[in-house]
C-alpha cells in the first residue's frame, strides 16, 4: 500500500532528492522556490504551471480539483519540494498550504481508490525544505 506523505528535510536532502528523482521518467518532479512565493495566488499560479494545470489559479476548490486529476501527465509518481518554507512569515499562509497539501496526498493515497471509477492510488510526496 502506497503511504504518501509531508516530510521535513534539509536543503542538502533536497538536493540529493532533486538530482536522484531527474533520473526517474516515472515520477513527475516538482521544485519550488518559497521566497518569491507571499499568496495563495502565487502559489497556485507557480503550482498551475509547474504540473501544467489546465486553468491557473481557480482558488483552492479548483486548483486542488486540477491537483487531483494529473492524468495529462501520465507518471505513476509525483514529487514536490518547497524550498524555504519555514521562512515564510506569514502563518494563516502556511497553515492554508498545509491544509492544501495534506488533501492533494491524501487524495493520491487512499480517497482516489473510494471515488472514482478505476481509481489507482499513486505516490504523492511533499517535501519541505528547511
Amino acid at each position: 500500500m502506497i503511504k504518501n506523505k509531508i516530510k521535513q528535510i534539509t536543503k542538502k536532502r533536497a538536493i540529493d532528492l532533486t538530482n536522484s528523482s531527474v533520473k526517474d521518467r516515472g515520477v513527475y518532479f516538482v521544485t519550488l522556490h518559497m521566497k518569491y512565493i507571499h499568496t495563495w495566488e502565487q502559489f497556485a499560479e507557480a503550482l498551475g504551471n509547474a504540473f501544467q494545470l489546465p486553468i491557473r489559479n481557480e482558488g483552492f476548490d479548483g486548483t486542488k480539483d486540477w491537483m487531483e486529476d494529473l492524468e495529462w501527465l501520465n507518471k505513476y509518481a509525483y514529487k514536490l519540494v518547497l524550498f524555504d518554507f519555514f521562512k515564510l512569515e506569514n502563518s494563516e499562509f502556511k497553515a492554508l498550504l498545509i491544509k492544501f497539501l495534506t488533501c492533494i496526498v491524501e487524495w493520491w493515497e487512499k480517497d482516489i481508490v473510494q471515488y472514482c471509477v478505476n481509481g489507482e492510488s499513486k505516490s504523492f510526496e511533499v517535501y519541505l525544505v528547511e
